[in-house]
């Protein structure tokens, strides 16, 4: 990945009536990687672990210019032959929620 990714317009929701921008970017440029990496030993994983692993900075604002409001990182555990680990997280880098999905289970972690 070379931080250069994609960015995708979403809406936030009419609650809150904002914009949220996602922008992919390099592992080098996360800075949650290593809460990421603490949480991943948690369930005797490494990031060695995981392939095809991406990291997203949502961003609010129109100009995709806002302060970064959540980072996520998705990831195929190599246990896996399909499906996601997914971490989110908020701006501060806190754990939010730790799942898996689409067929993939991690032994301790929801899988959904």
């Amino acid at each position: 990945m070379n931080g250069m990714g994609k960015i995708t317009m979403l809406g936030a929701g009419a609650a809150f009536g904002l914009l949220v921008a996602t922008a992919s970017v390099s592992a080098q440029e996360s800075p949650c990687r290593g809460v990421v990496e603490h949480r991943l030993q948690e369930y005797g994983l490494t990031m060695g672990d995981l392939t095809e692993i991406e990291w997203i900075a949502q961003r609010s604002g129109r100009q995709h210019q806002g302060p970064v409001v959540s980072y996520h990182m998705w990831s195929l555990p190599k246990s896996c032959t399909s499906g996601n680990l997914v971490i989110d997280m908020n701006a501060a880098c806190y754990i939010a929620t730790v799942y898996t999905q689409g067929g993939c289970t991690v032994k301790g972690i929801p899988s959904y």
